[in-house]
Protein backbone atom coordinates (compact mmCIF):
# COMPACT_ATOMS: atom_id res chain seq x y z
CA UNK A 1 0.00 0.00 0.00
CA UNK A 2 0.81 3.51 -0.33
CA UNK A 3 2.10 6.13 1.79
CA UNK A 4 -0.03 8.41 0.80
CA UNK A 5 -3.40 5.88 1.10
CA UNK A 6 -2.02 5.79 4.84
CA UNK A 7 -1.30 9.53 5.57
CA UNK A 8 -4.92 10.69 7.92
CA UNK A 9 -5.35 14.85 6.79
CA UNK A 10 -3.89 15.58 10.86
CA UNK A 11 -0.58 13.96 10.28
CA UNK A 12 -0.63 15.40 6.08
CA UNK A 13 -0.99 18.90 7.90
CA UNK A 14 1.79 18.03 10.47
CA UNK A 15 4.14 16.24 7.09
CA UNK A 16 3.92 19.10 5.18
CA UNK A 17 5.62 21.26 7.92
CA UNK A 18 9.16 20.03 6.55
CA UNK A 19 9.68 21.55 3.15
CA UNK A 20 11.29 18.48 1.98
CA UNK A 21 8.79 15.68 2.63
CA UNK A 22 8.03 15.29 -1.18
CA UNK A 23 5.44 12.70 -0.65
CA UNK A 24 3.57 14.80 1.41
CA UNK A 25 3.21 17.55 -0.70
CA UNK A 26 2.65 15.68 -3.83
CA UNK A 27 -0.41 14.13 -1.73
CA UNK A 28 -1.71 17.98 -0.95
CA UNK A 29 -1.29 18.81 -4.42
CA UNK A 30 -3.57 15.90 -5.56
CA UNK A 31 -6.05 16.25 -2.86
CA UNK A 32 -6.36 20.42 -3.32
CA UNK A 33 -5.41 20.71 -6.89
CA UNK A 34 -8.72 20.62 -8.01
CA UNK A 35 -10.45 22.81 -5.17
CA UNK A 36 -8.22 25.17 -5.17
CA UNK A 37 -8.29 25.62 -9.12
CA UNK A 38 -11.73 25.41 -9.07
CA UNK A 39 -12.64 28.14 -6.80
CA UNK A 40 -10.00 30.20 -8.21
CA UNK A 41 -12.35 29.88 -11.69
CA UNK A 42 -15.73 30.44 -9.46
CA UNK A 43 -14.15 34.04 -8.61
CA UNK A 44 -13.53 35.43 -11.94
CA UNK A 45 -10.14 33.90 -12.74
CA UNK A 46 -9.27 32.55 -16.29
CA UNK A 47 -8.05 28.96 -16.81
CA UNK A 48 -4.50 30.25 -16.67
CA UNK A 49 -4.83 32.56 -13.85
CA UNK A 50 -6.36 29.70 -11.72
CA UNK A 51 -3.56 27.76 -12.35
CA UNK A 52 -1.15 31.03 -11.44
CA UNK A 53 -3.19 31.14 -7.89
CA UNK A 54 -2.99 27.44 -7.40
CA UNK A 55 0.75 27.79 -7.98
CA UNK A 56 1.66 30.71 -5.62
CA UNK A 57 -0.91 28.96 -3.07
CA UNK A 58 1.50 26.16 -3.27
CA UNK A 59 4.59 28.52 -2.88
CA UNK A 60 3.10 30.21 0.38
CA UNK A 61 2.07 26.82 1.74
CA UNK A 62 6.11 25.63 1.33
CA UNK A 63 6.88 29.29 3.25
CA UNK A 64 4.60 29.16 6.09
CA UNK A 65 3.76 25.25 6.82
CA UNK A 66 7.24 24.77 8.37
CA UNK A 67 5.68 27.77 11.17
CA UNK A 68 2.25 25.50 11.41
CA UNK A 69 0.99 24.48 14.83
CA UNK A 70 -2.10 22.48 13.73
CA UNK A 71 -4.41 22.40 16.53
CA UNK A 72 -7.55 20.92 16.20
CA UNK A 73 -9.13 22.91 19.00
CA UNK A 74 -8.28 26.64 17.21
CA UNK A 75 -10.25 27.30 13.66
CA UNK A 76 -10.25 25.47 10.56
CA UNK A 77 -7.72 24.04 8.13
CA UNK A 78 -10.39 24.80 5.69
CA UNK A 79 -10.47 28.42 6.82
CA UNK A 80 -6.46 29.12 6.70
CA UNK A 81 -6.08 28.13 3.22
CA UNK A 82 -9.31 30.11 2.18
CA UNK A 83 -7.11 33.05 3.87
CA UNK A 84 -4.11 32.05 1.44
CA UNK A 85 -5.98 31.19 -1.85
CA UNK A 86 -8.25 34.22 -1.85
CA UNK A 87 -5.20 36.39 -0.97
CA UNK A 88 -3.73 35.24 -4.56
CA UNK A 89 -7.29 35.08 -5.95
CA UNK A 90 -6.78 39.22 -5.39
CA UNK A 91 -3.59 39.77 -6.26
CA UNK A 92 -3.92 37.98 -9.50
CA UNK A 93 -7.27 39.77 -10.33
CA UNK A 94 -5.64 43.55 -9.90
CA UNK A 95 -2.18 42.65 -11.54
CA UNK A 96 -4.68 41.81 -14.98
CA UNK A 97 -7.24 44.62 -14.10
CA UNK A 98 -3.57 46.76 -13.98
CA UNK A 99 -1.54 45.76 -16.71
CA UNK A 100 -4.29 44.00 -19.06
CA UNK A 101 -2.06 41.24 -19.65
CA UNK A 102 -4.61 38.55 -19.43
CA UNK A 103 -8.10 39.55 -19.91
CA UNK A 104 -10.62 39.30 -17.24
CA UNK A 105 -13.83 37.74 -17.48
CA UNK A 106 -15.18 41.56 -16.56
CA UNK A 107 -18.17 40.03 -14.80
CA UNK A 108 -17.21 37.78 -11.94
CA UNK A 109 -13.88 39.79 -12.05
CA UNK A 110 -14.99 42.84 -11.73
CA UNK A 111 -17.42 42.46 -8.79
CA UNK A 112 -14.98 40.10 -6.95
CA UNK A 113 -12.37 43.12 -6.57
CA UNK A 114 -15.34 45.44 -6.19
CA UNK A 115 -16.81 43.60 -3.17
CA UNK A 116 -13.24 44.33 -1.67
CA UNK A 117 -10.69 41.91 -0.28
CA UNK A 118 -13.02 39.54 2.66
CA UNK A 119 -13.27 36.56 1.08
CA UNK A 120 -16.61 35.33 0.75
CA UNK A 121 -16.57 31.50 2.28
CA UNK A 122 -20.05 29.97 1.38
CA UNK A 123 -18.85 28.84 -2.47
CA UNK A 124 -15.81 27.89 -0.64
CA UNK A 125 -17.40 25.43 1.89
CA UNK A 126 -19.51 23.83 -0.82
CA UNK A 127 -16.53 23.09 -3.07
CA UNK A 128 -14.43 22.03 -0.38
CA UNK A 129 -17.39 19.68 1.39
CA UNK A 130 -17.23 18.10 -1.99
CA UNK A 131 -13.41 17.55 -2.16
CA UNK A 132 -14.17 15.71 1.49
CA UNK A 133 -16.94 13.38 -0.16
CA UNK A 134 -14.46 12.86 -2.89
CA UNK A 135 -11.77 12.20 -0.65
CA UNK A 136 -13.76 9.70 1.57
CA UNK A 137 -14.82 8.23 -1.84
CA UNK A 138 -11.56 7.13 -2.93
CA UNK A 139 -11.25 5.77 0.72
CA UNK A 140 -14.16 3.72 0.26
CA UNK A 141 -13.63 2.69 -3.06
CA UNK A 142 -10.31 0.76 -1.48
CA UNK A 143 -12.15 -1.04 1.16
CA UNK A 144 -14.92 -2.21 -0.83
CA UNK A 145 -15.10 -5.31 -3.10
CA UNK A 146 -14.94 -4.57 -7.15
CA UNK A 147 -17.79 -6.09 -7.77
CA UNK A 148 -19.84 -3.98 -4.74
CA UNK A 149 -18.41 -0.45 -5.90
CA UNK A 150 -19.02 -1.29 -9.70
CA UNK A 151 -22.81 -1.80 -8.71
CA UNK A 152 -22.61 1.39 -6.26
CA UNK A 153 -21.32 3.51 -9.58
CA UNK A 154 -23.57 2.43 -11.74
CA UNK A 155 -26.41 2.89 -9.31
CA UNK A 156 -25.89 5.93 -7.73
CA UNK A 157 -22.94 7.58 -9.48
CA UNK A 158 -24.46 7.19 -13.10
CA UNK A 159 -27.87 7.02 -12.60
CA UNK A 160 -28.51 3.65 -14.05
CA UNK A 161 -32.24 1.67 -12.93
CA UNK A 162 -31.49 -1.13 -10.54
CA UNK A 163 -32.50 -3.81 -12.49
CA UNK A 164 -29.69 -3.06 -15.25
CA UNK A 165 -27.23 -2.82 -12.84
CA UNK A 166 -28.17 -6.44 -11.90
CA UNK A 167 -28.04 -7.89 -14.99
CA UNK A 168 -25.28 -6.52 -16.07
CA UNK A 169 -23.15 -7.54 -12.66
CA UNK A 170 -24.44 -10.72 -12.56
CA UNK A 171 -26.58 -9.86 -9.07
CA UNK A 172 -30.22 -9.81 -7.82
CA UNK A 173 -32.06 -6.79 -7.76
CA UNK A 174 -31.79 -6.15 -3.88
CA UNK A 175 -27.77 -7.11 -4.09
CA UNK A 176 -27.79 -3.53 -6.05
CA UNK A 177 -29.68 -2.05 -3.10
CA UNK A 178 -27.77 -3.37 0.01
CA UNK A 179 -24.47 -2.48 -1.99
CA UNK A 180 -25.84 1.32 -1.87
CA UNK A 181 -26.82 1.36 1.47
CA UNK A 182 -23.13 -0.39 2.64
CA UNK A 183 -21.39 2.06 0.40
CA UNK A 184 -23.17 5.55 1.53
CA UNK A 185 -23.11 4.23 5.64
CA UNK A 186 -19.39 4.08 4.54
CA UNK A 187 -19.44 7.44 2.97
CA UNK A 188 -20.89 8.89 6.17
CA UNK A 189 -18.67 7.50 8.50
CA UNK A 190 -15.09 8.70 5.95
CA UNK A 191 -17.05 12.33 5.81
CA UNK A 192 -16.70 12.55 9.63
CA UNK A 193 -13.70 11.18 9.98
CA UNK A 194 -11.46 13.48 7.55
CA UNK A 195 -13.83 16.18 9.41
CA UNK A 196 -12.33 15.27 12.76
CA UNK A 197 -9.39 14.62 11.44
CA UNK A 198 -8.90 18.51 10.15
CA UNK A 199 -10.60 19.38 13.74
CA UNK A 200 -13.74 20.45 12.25
CA UNK A 201 -17.46 19.24 14.35
CA UNK A 202 -19.91 16.50 12.88
CA UNK A 203 -22.28 18.32 10.38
Amino acid sequence: MERSSLITRTSLLQSLRRADDDDAWREFFRLYRGLIVGYARTRGCTDDQAKEVLQQTMISLVRVMPCFEYDRAHGKFRSFLLKIVHDHIMDTLRWSRKTRAVPLDEGAATQILDEGHRPDPAPWDRRFDQNLLAQALERVRGRVDARTYRSFDLYVLQGKPAPEVAEALALQPNAVYQHRNRVIAMLHREVAALRRELGEPAP
